[in-house]
């Protein structure tokens, strides 16, 4: 087979697709959502000791794969093949909340909560629950896994449930009562974090999801565990933002170039980890230059659950071809931190790694934005800057107003200047500031002095 030809792929996906129009309508979250298959096997530690696993678990057929994903298919209806097409292309719109609906599933998932922790499997969740009961049952928290689940909140308590457990099996107690911080990570686990194994994009997709893109060429680890809390570190700072939480997160795999490598191990680790983390994964992409990594895909699919299986894709090909390809499901192919030869860059990453540990250091983590959003409007200098969306969205006011606080008293040009920063507000934006390799949001009064100098800055040019 030449590097042209593409490796045989289901007949189901081909049809999928090729009825997929591309008509522009956002698929509905409600009704018909997929139940997520969250059922993990019993022994966390012998699903990372991965050489305990039996072989046959590896060396699945790929027939047998394709007869499960036939099966997952067949077994949806039409709303649910169009919902998860249009997750797939970028065009999926998140579920509404209205207080109504939160209020509601917040008391669903209490309820089915309670059921869960009289059961004896559920003994980390009860130490987190005694150790710091806000923190478990606050609604920050509560939400991040609803929104994950698409608001099922019987789902919603069992993946709670094994999140607590699998976070006491990696991080110990200490840890139960909060989030995960950077000091709780090993040396090694630093190593892992650093090596840039996993990068989050600074851009995000067409329709505002995070990207989060796994480079094993990249792989640094002495043990699998330290993968897996690189990973886990890794998700929350982007689930920080809510807006991460409701659109969601694309996976993007690339093993490429000359230093590929078939790490089944990992493959299978961090698939686990991912269903447990309330990060919800709106597509998975796999991009890979050689037939022999196709096995790779087949223990990867095993494992990543019925819901992200029919939202997986692979493409064989060049790194132009997967440039291409990537670029037909709205991805921002110019922010891929991999060359035209398919091999990694780590230079952008261990600067934003770095910066991290300097906010971190400095107690300034709550302001941490980690990928500026679609309507952000984004402070500094350069192309791409000046070419984000939200940077076009804002100058398009400033148009707007420009003459109005042209001719305005000087009070009049201060509330010129806030009515513009509301307006960015009203749609969802932002205003952000770069400190290091990292977003940070600035408070109003900062952003109308931004904006009112914005305005000054029109006027000399447009008299120079």
């Amino acid at each position: 087979m030449t590097m042209g030809e593409q490796p045989q792929q289901n007949h189901l996906l081909e049809a999928m697709e090729s009825s997929y129009t591309g008509s522009g309508s956002s698929g509905s979250h409600g009704g018909g959502s997929i139940a997520t298959d969250i059922s993990i096997e019993a022994g966390f530690t012998r699903s990372l000791n991965i050489q305990d696993l039996p072989s046959e678990e590896f060396n699945a057929p790929q027939e047998t794969v394709d007869f499960q994903l036939a099966e997952e298919l067949n077994g949806l209806s039409m709303q649910q093949r169009d919902q998860a097409l249009h997750e797939i292309h970028g065009i999926s719109a998140p579920i509404e909340e209205s207080p109504e609906l939160v209020m509601q599933k917040r008391m669903e998932l209490d309820a089915a909560l309670r059921k869960l922790a009289a059961k004896k499997s559920s003994s980390a969740y009860r130490l987190a629950v005694a150790v710091n009961p806000g923190y478990v049952s606050s609604e920050s928290l509560q939400l991040m896994f609803l929104r994950s689940e698409e608001f099922d909140a019987s789902n919603t308590a069992k993946k709670m449930v094994k999140f607590f457990e699998a976070k006491l099996e990696l991080f110990g107690s200490d840890a139960m009562q909060r989030e995960i911080r950077l000091n709780d990570l090993s040396k090694d686990d630093k190593r892992s974090l650093e090596s840039g194994f996993f990068q989050v994009l600074p851009s995000r997709d067409v329709a505002g999801r995070a990207i989060i893109v796994g480079l094993p060429m990249l792989r640094k680890y002495k043990k699998l565990e330290n993968l897996v809390r690189a990973f886990w570190y890794t998700i929350f700072l982007a689930l920080q933002d809510v807006q991460t939480q409701k659109n969601g997160f694309v996976m993007i795999g690339f093993n490429t170039g000359k230093n590929r490598v078939m790490d089944r191990g990992a493959a299978w680790a961090v698939q686990k980890i991912a269903r447990l983390i309330p990060m919800r994964m709106s597509s998975i992409h796999f991009c890979y230059d050689a037939l022999t990594m196709k096995p790779m895909m087949t223990v990867a699919m095993m494992v990543m659950g019925a819901r992200r299986r029919v939202r997986f894709r692979s493409h064989y090909g060049t790194c132009k071809e997967h440039r291409y390809k990537l670029l037909t499901f709205g991805l921002p192919v110019g922010a891929m931190p991999v060359t035209e030869d398919g091999e990694p860059k780590t230079k952008a990453h261990r600067a934003w790694v770095k910066s991290l540990q300097q906010q971190e250091e400095n107690s300034t983590m709550s302001k941490n934005i980690i990928v500026p959003g679609r309507f952000d409007v984004l402070f500094g200098r350069g192309k791409p800057i000046q070419e984000h969306y939200g940077n076009l969205r804002y100058h398009s006011l400033l148009d707007n107003y420009q003459s109005e606080y042209e001719q305005a008293k000087k009070f009049d040009k201060m509330e010129i200047a806030q009515k513009t920063v509301d307006q960015v507000h009203s749609y969802a934006g932002r205003f952000l500031k770069q400190e290091g390799a990292v977003w940070i949001a600035v408070d109003d009064s900062v952003a109308r002095e931004k904006v009112s100098h914005a305005f000054r800055t029109r006027r000399s040019t447009a008299n120079a």
